[in-house]
């Protein structure tokens, strides 16, 4: 279940009866005699930006149970922070997500199931606000006496001033959890495995996920023309986006910004580095947005339309600056309706380069 109403169900080539039933079918924990006891198991299988944003959620909880007594599931996307943040609890890695039914959920279910059911816990804690049918079964592979997670009818339903509605469901997660209330200054994400340094350069991570976490070539070139900053640009991103980095380093070039230099951060703990030194990031809601803004470190950060007040815009301090367009909301759930990206290609040039001055000067 999406907790968040503004997400539209994924789109299947299963009729929904059939998702429900097979879901049912590989649901519940797998019976053994051969387990240890811990405290609580917390779940937090997503994507980095995701687990970012769950980073002192956690922090709390592992605090108030002792590390030593929790289990920590989480997506092989996010292990490496995960390991660096808490080095002292077990953690139980699956994949970020099973698209495919056959070629994803069922070896999930023959694979990770055991290791989950190999562990008996008093208390199931989830932080994974939207599940799609993945994480709504491997959730029940965790074997404990007692849940806490959120549904569509509990998950806060308007975001707050640089509180998006994912980090009031932690809170409100947490604080149900702790018995007491949790303040925003406790739930804000906080890193504290990496500190933020300025070593003179701009660290521009163009590509997300999709069109609505892609800066436009066009924006970027022309504010950056208009901003005048004396940085040198690093343009970054990760392996997997090696071919579009490429592909957008010459269309940068086209569009008359030249200068950068390109950077491929071979691993995760090596792109925190460069986020953490860069002293000014340049991108999109995206996982380095979230680890620049975890860090404190001066960012500015473009917001296309999506969903928006879900994950973004928070923030640590007047460091973070967010450029949005005032364009209405569709409710396209990240699929973008329109003819094309007009809420990040509509924003004006001088918009992205006053706030790189703003961030710049903090």
């Amino acid at each position: 279940m999406y907790c968040s109403p503004l997400l539209p169900s994924d789109p299947t080539r299963l009729p929904a009866g059939v998702r429900q039933w097979i879901g049912r079918r590989l649901s519940g924990p797998r019976p053994t005699r051969d387990f240890i006891r811990r405290t609580a198991c917390i779940h937090k299988v997503d994507r980095l930006g995701d687990f970012v944003l769950a980073l002192s959620a956690i922090r709390l909880l592992l605090g108030h149970f002792g590390p030593g007594q929790c289990s920590l599931v989480v997506s092989d996307l996010a292990a490496p922070l995960a390991a660096r943040e808490f080095p002292d609890v077990p953690l139980i890695t699956m994949p970020a997500d099973a698209p495919g039914v056959l070629l994803d959920l069922l070896p999930a279910w023959w694979r990770d199931r055991p290791r989950l059911g190999g562990v008996r816990h008093g208390l199931g804690i989830c932080l994974s606000q939207q599940r799609d049918l993945y994480k709504e079964v491997s959730l029940t592979w965790i074997a404990a006496e007692r849940e806490v997670r959120l549904t569509r009818a509990d998950y806060p339903a308007e975001a707050r001033v640089h509180l998006p509605t994912d980090l009031l469901a932690h809170q409100l997660v947490v604080s149900r959890v702790l018995g007491r209330p949790v303040s925003d200054a406790e739930i804000t994400p906080r890193m504290q495995s990496a500190r933020a340094e300025d070593q003179g350069r701009l660290l521009l991570c163009p590509l997300g996920s999709g069109p609505l976490r892609t800066l436009p070539p066009a924006l970027v070139a022309a504010g950056l023309r208009a901003w005048h900053g004396g940085r040198t640009v690093t343009l970054c991103g990760s392996p997997v986006q090696a071919k579009g980095l490429h592909a957008y380093a010459a269309e940068l070039t086209a569009a008359g910004a030249g200068g950068f230099t390109l950077s491929i951060p071979p691993t995760l703990d090596d792109f925190i580095g460069l986020v953490a030194t860069s002293g000014l990031f340049l991108g999109t809601e995206s996982g380095g947005a979230h680890l620049a803004t975890a860090l404190n470190q001066r960012a500015v950060i473009v917001l296309g339309g999506g969903t928006p007040g879900l994950c973004m815009p928070w923030r640590r301090s007047g460091r973070q600056v967010h450029v949005q367009h005032p364009l209405p909301c569709y409710g396209c759930g990240w699929r973008c309706t329109r003819p094309d990206v007009d809420c990040l290609k509509l924003i004006p040039p001088d918009a992205l380069a006053r706030a790189l001055h703003e961030a710049a000067v903090q």
